[in-house]
C-alpha cells in the first residue's frame, strides 16, 4: 500500500483498493484494525470478543451537488429520511453516505410508494445515487429492458424454427 510520507491512511487506502475492484454496495462502510484476531480455545476466531466497529462515517465529500430536477429532488428527500441526513448530493453514493442493503430496501420502497415507479430492487444497488436513480427511474434504460429484448427476439426465433419444422 503505497501513499505519501505523512499521508498515509490505512481505511482511505484500502476503501480507494476496494474500489477499484468491487462493486460499491461491497466495499465495507467501516474497518477495524487489530494487532492480532481473538481466538478461541479451539484456535478459531471467537468472534462474541471481536470490537464493534464504530459507527461508520460518512466519506469525506466534495460539496454536494443540489437536485436538477423534481425527480432527483424526490429521491434525495428519500434518501436523506433514510439515512437520516440533512444534506444528500446527487452525485453522493449512499454506501458512501453509511448505508447499507437494509437502506437499500427501505429506499426501495418508499421510492416504488411515493413515485408510482415500478423499480426492481437491484436496480436500487446499480445506480447507488441520486443521479443516477433518477435516470433510471426517469426511462434512462436497465438491463431489464435489454433482457426483455433478448426474450423477444428468441421467441421469434422458436417461432420461426418451429415453422421450417411443420413445413411452412
Amino acid at each position: 500500500l503505497a501513499a505519501p510520507a505523512g499521508s498515509f491512511s490505512l481505511e482511505a487506502e484500502l476503501r480507494r483498493q476496494l474500489e477499484e475492484r468491487l462493486p460499491s454496495y461491497m466495499v465495507p462502510a467501516a474497518f477495524v484494525v487489530l494487532e492480532l484476531l481473538p481466538l478461541s480455545a479451539n484456535g478459531k476466531v471467537d468472534r462474541a470478543a471481536l470490537p464493534s466497529p464504530a459507527a461508520p462515517r460518512p466519506v469525506e465529500r466534495a460539496e454536494p451537488v443540489a437536485p436538477r430536477s423534481e425527480l432527483e429532488a424526490s429521491v434525495a428527500a428519500v434518501v436523506r429520511e433514510v439515512l437520516g441526513l440533512e444534506v444528500v448530493g446527487v452525485e453522493d453514493s449512499f454506501f458512501d453516505l453509511g448505508g447499507n442493503s437494509v437502506h437499500v430496501v427501505q429506499i426501495h420502497r418508499r421510492v416504488v410508494e411515493r413515485l408510482g415507479r415500478d423499480l426492481p430492487i437491484t436496480e436500487v444497488f446499480r445506480h447507488p445515487t441520486v443521479a443516477a436513480l433518477a435516470g433510471r427511474l426517469a426511462g434512462g434504460g436497465s438491463g431489464d429492458d435489454v433482457l426483455r429484448r433478448r426474450e423477444a427476439r428468441a421467441r421469434g426465433r422458436l417461432e420461426v424454427f418451429e415453422r421450417r419444422g411443420r413445413g411452412t
